[in-house]
């Protein structure tokens, strides 16, 4: 099997942030890039790069995830909903989500449902979720049904 690169990362909207996880993914041969809180002018323009596909939610007027494939791997979008980007190639697929904080149990169904698309799945995202031994409280309803599955199909750190 060959290594195929996968990077999350957070840009918190900032122009520069976006940019430079674009250029070091296409810099290093990143096949899929998925971005949260991506920078998104105010007329609703998204970051865009010559070697990657771009992938948002639908249903979503202010998207939080950008979900970047390389051109010629020939990624193509299987589910979105307003929380959750998922793309396919072959047998992989990838998951970027992002759970507002104020509503934590909305991509639920979404991830679920991601798990039974293909043999080899990989979930990304800013899952706005928090750990007892990080922050000394119950973790919210996506973290208690998530970890179960550390070791399984899916791992949550």
């Amino acid at each position: 099997m060959v290594a195929t690169a996968i990077w999350s990362f957070n840009a918190a909207k900032g122009i520069a942030n976006n940019d430079v996880a674009l250029e070091a993914a296409a810099s290093a041969g990143c096949a899929v890039l998925h971005i949260q809180e991506p920078y998104i002018s105010t007329d609703g323009a998204l970051r865009l790069h010559p070697q990657f596909d771009a992938f948002l939610p639908l249903g979503n007027d202010n998207p939080k995830t950008v979900t970047y494939t390389r051109k010629s791997l020939g990624f193509h979008q299987t589910r979105a909903g307003p929380t959750i980007v998922t793309v396919s190639a072959g047998t992989l697929s990838t998951g970027n989500c992002y759970w507002l904080p104020s509503h934590k149990d909305s991509g639920t169904a979404d991830l679920l449902g991601l798990l039974r698309l293909t043999a080899e799945v990989v979930v990304t995202g800013d899952f706005n979720s928090s750990h007892p031994t990080l922050v000394g409280k119950t973790p919210p309803l996506p973290a208690r049904r998530a970890t179960p599955w550390r070791g399984g199909p899916l791992a949550v750190a």
